[in-house]
């Protein structure tokens, strides 16, 4: 285990327990640190983000290319010669001998991400049987909740832990709703959403907006016409190919004054290029880093995200909405309710209905004056979902600790 600071040089208020660095998340961590005044500890399980690691859904090596450690306290749990992280499983994140540190440093409290890892469970109730009172802040939701004896189980098990929780941060409302099926208290149910460094994608968006000609150059994107925009992983979950199938089924008309631009890497890659069939109006990045992504939404104009219900919330809105892009999402998309507003800030279709979604592609080819007016609407939306609102949120929660002081009873 290696600190940024000694485990003794400050008490830590709330410690945090991740299961590695997350681009997205270290505005919330650096604000929510000052805000408590030096008082987070943030405990990752694993350096993958860090150091060139090979990710498998993204089907290459890399390390994220900015600072994720600066600004706030933090921990690695990660021991020598026993590399792991969230690329192994379920078992790939653990905190080795969490018991003693958390009996020696007593947190306020604990915040734990979801229930995906076993290090995170283990977090929850070793802080539960130490009467240190814990937090949940979780990304699932109802619409992949499974059948009755599927639910029935996650009830006695996730719901378990939910309730035990003195509060649960919910990062948006479908987010919010699957707490309330558990039987968590509205009144402990917090809305932290889900958002990115709104601030920064504005900015380079306005930078690069002059530049876009080069950059679409520079992408192997046509100057002129409509860009659409799948930006992700290439896998089966966020279904790019129905992206592609729906552009290309459009008429050779739509087709001519438009294009379709796929940044992102993963398993899918040969099998979207043979749909693609070489047609030079499909323009393929491959995997962009952190410093990259504003470059590929400044070449283009509308998002396309056709996931399924395995697209729990979908960051790329986020980053899209702030650099000035209205969205096309499936129904399954989780952050729909909260940022997708229906002619609005984009649109919606049903999942897997590749017509429907090519109707909307067509529509925005035919009404170019709808994209902008989106997008300037999509830009103002996103506001709504930033760093301040997840701070305040957090803090409420924390606040409330006084009047629940103990953990809370398990139904």
């Amino acid at each position: 285990m290696s600190d940024s600071a000694s485990p003794t040089s400050r008490p830590s208020h709330l410690a945090i327990f991740l299961s590695h660095p997350i681009q997205h998340f270290v505005p919330w961590l650096r604000e929510l640190d000052h805000r408590l005044e030096g008082g987070v500890m943030v405990h990752y399980a694993s350096r993958q983000g860090l150091e060139t690691r090979h990710d498998p859904e993204f089907g290459q090596s890399f390390a994220w290319d900015m600072d994720l450690l600066s600004g706030y306290r933090h921990k690695f749990w990660e021991r020598e010669g026993h590399v792991r992280g969230p690329s192994h499983g379920f078992w790939g994140v653990r905190y080795p001998g969490l018991a003693a540190y958390l009996r020696r440093e007593r947190p306020r409290a604990i915040l734990v991400w979801g229930w995906l890892y076993a290090g995170f469970w283990q977090a929850a109730w070793t802080a539960r049987r130490l009467g240190i009172p814990y937090f949940l802040r979780g990304e699932s939701n109802l619409q992949n909740r499974g059948g009755a004896t599927k639910w029935w189980l996650k009830r006695q098990t996730v719901g378990r832990l939910c309730r035990g929780a003195a509060g649960c941060l919910a990062i948006g409302t479908r987010n919010a709703r699957l707490y309330q099926a558990y039987g968590v208290k509205e009144e402990r149910i917090w809305t932290a959403p889900y958002f990115v460094d709104n601030d920064w994608f504005e900015t380079e968006a306005a930078r690069l907006r002059p530049k876009r000609a080069a950059l679409r150059s520079k992408f192997g994107l046509p100057s002129d016409g409509l860009v659409f925009l799948f930006m992700g992983k290439l896998i089966r979950k966020k279904h790019p190919d129905h992206a592609l199938g729906a552009w290309k089924s459009l008429p050779e008309s739509c087709r001519r004054r438009s294009a379709l631009f796929i940044a992102g890497s993963g398993e899918m890659m040969e099998e979207l290029k043979s749909m693609a069939g070489g047609d030079a109006r499909v323009a393929f990045a491959g995997f962009l880093n952190r410093r990259e992504l504003p470059e590929a939404y400044a070449a283009s104009d509308v998002l396309l995200l056709p996931s399924d219900a395995g697209e729990t919330w979908g960051l790329v809105v986020n980053e899209a909405m702030a650099s000035g892009l209205p969205v096309i999402v499936s129904d399954l998309v989780g952050c729909v309710p909260d940022l997708v507003l229906e002619g609005e800030t984009g649109f919606v279709f049903p999942f897997g209905d590749q017509p429907a979604l090519g109707e909307r592609l067509r529509y925005l080819i035919d009404n170019p004056a709808r994209v902008s007016k989106a997008g300037a609407a999509a830009r103002s939306r996103i506001n709504a979902a930033g760093v301040e609102r997840a701070v305040n949120a957090t803090i409420r929660a924390f606040e409330f600790l006084p009047r629940s002081s103990q953990p809370a009873e398990i139904p």
